[in-house]
């Protein structure tokens, strides 16, 4: 049984840094495996637009003193709004007097794991945007032809576009392949992926992408958006720099507890929904 020589303060006080600090660094590793693609800290409540298909232009030909055809620019579009996610947790007295700052940290923890879990899920749901483009596979297909012919789907889709393959999968969907083959699975932010997957692209891997599905889309078509918490910062929440993430740990006499709020809210959309391309194979 552990007991704690700091005071509730300086447990409350150190617990929000280090927990900002954490999820503001494995954010940081997000987006170093997207490098590509557009990370943004915008107000809550903005709208997100998401088109639903490629610019269509024409060949630039025309006589003189006619009219020039028009080229369209975008399609229809969707909206995704930016909204914060708000979490809140409690840490008895009796549990921090006995187990010290381990037990708020295990808390924690937990709520930063349900923040991680938030984004892979706002991934998810961004490649399942409507309007995404179908490469339909055979029944027989492994997981390497599935992803080349993505990639096939994906290259030709985007020829005029700079494209950075990225591919996305639920581990049960490789575990095959990766069972077979000598690869090194690396992990940031509480994902795993493999880098120079099949030398085609970035493969990322997710329990929240369903068993029977591959997506491909380029690092340059997903935008990374996160609410702006910084304005909040006065209410005595810590805050990283850039505007994350905010978490306050405080009293709560009335429950004889530390309390933890943890707010952040992160979307995932592509820029063009056509863009992704995904393989899905039939039950």
């Amino acid at each position: 049984m552990a007991t704690t020589t700091l005071s509730f303060n300086q447990i409350a006080a150190a617990s929000s840094v280090d927990m900002v600090n954490s999820f503001a660094q494995d954010f940081s590793k997000l987006r170093e495996m997207l490098a590509h693609s557009q990370f943004s800290v915008l107000p809550n409540g903005t709208n997100l637009t998401v088109a639903a298909k490629t610019a269509t232009l024409q060949d630039g030909i025309a006589a003189e003193n006619a009219e020039i055809p028009a080229s369209t620019i975008v399609g229809d579009a969707s909206i995704v709004t930016l909204t914060y996610k708000k979490y809140r947790a409690l840490i008895g007295f009796e549990r921090i007097a006995t187990e010290g700052e381990g037990a708020v940290v295990n808390a924690d923890n937990l709520l930063r794991g349900q923040l991680q879990g938030d984004v892979k899920q706002a991934i998810a749901d961004g490649l399942a945007t409507a309007g995404n483009t179908a490469v339909t596979p055979s029944a027989g297909d492994s997981v390497q032809k599935r992803c080349a012919a993505l990639w096939a789907a994906l290259s030709a889709g985007r020829e005029s576009y700079a494209t950075t393959p990225v591919f996305f999968a639920n581990p049960s969907a490789v575990a095959e392949y990766l069972g077979a083959a000598n690869i090194t699975v690396q992990t940031a932010f509480g994902v795993q992926y493999l880098v120079n997957f099949l030398g085609l692209g970035t493969l990322i891997l997710s329990a929240k992408i369903p068993a029977t599905t591959i997506y491909a889309t380029a690092e340059e078509n997903l935008v990374v958006a996160a609410a702006d918490i910084s304005s909040i910062n006065g209410a005595g929440f810590a805050t990283d720099q850039s505007g994350v993430i905010a978490v306050k740990h405080a009293p709560k006499d009335e429950n004889a507890a530390m309390q933890v709020v943890a707010i952040a809210g992160i979307k995932v959309v592509p820029a063009v929904a056509s863009h992704i391309y995904k393989s899905v194979l039939s039950a």
